[in-house]
């Protein structure tokens, strides 16, 4: 799953939920912190804004 965040200066940004802990969805961010791997979505700061799911063609 990826979704759209607007970050408080207004641009957008994906990232890909990988996975889910407790109430928490996971992310995988390569642009931003991608150093650390998966991470909380909640250390964003930022709500879903929009998301876009893809599935593999049979």
């Amino acid at each position: 799953m990826i979704v759209r965040i607007r970050r408080p200066a207004g641009n957008t940004h994906f990232v890909v939920i990988v996975g889910k802990q407790g109430f928490n969805y996971l992310i995988c961010d390569p642009g931003f912190k991608g150093d650390q791997g998966v991470y909380p979505f909640s250390e964003l700061g930022a709500p879903i804004e929009a998301l876009r799911f893809y599935r593999k063609k049979k």
